[in-house]
């Protein structure tokens, strides 16, 4: 189970670390970007010891669609970013695709 949790660090790490490179381009904030190299590390880190038992090919297709997701979801709230009906859609149809790769991955033990 510790390695869904380090799939889940991972994921926040990965959203924050792309939040830290969006506020520090708009406000030349200098301090962001070793912020960002960082979080970015530290995600993949995590993302590292999540595929100890989680399949490679589900742990990547959830970092990174999830983390997609989630980073949209930031800038939305966050930078104002537009969220039409489109992107929601999108976001439907990757995790649909998230199942899918879930479901079609055998089991190489226990996670």
């Amino acid at each position: 189970m510790k390695h869904v949790y380090m799939l889940f660090a991972a994921i926040a790490l990965e959203v924050t670390g792309t939040t830290f490179m969006k506020f520090s381009v708009m406000h030349e904030w200098f301090i962001g970007y070793p912020v960002m190299l960082l979080l970015m590390g530290f995600s993949y880190f995590c993302l590292s010891k999540a595929v100890k038992k989680i399949p490679i090919s589900v742990a990547y297709a959830v970092w990174e669609g999830i983390g997609l997701m989630g980073t949209a979801f930031i800038a939305w709230i966050i930078f104002n970013e537009a969220m039409p009906p489109q992107k929601l859609f999108a976001f439907a149809i990757i995790l649909i695709g998230l199942t899918m790769v879930k479901n079609g991955t055998a089991r190489t033990g226990s996670e």
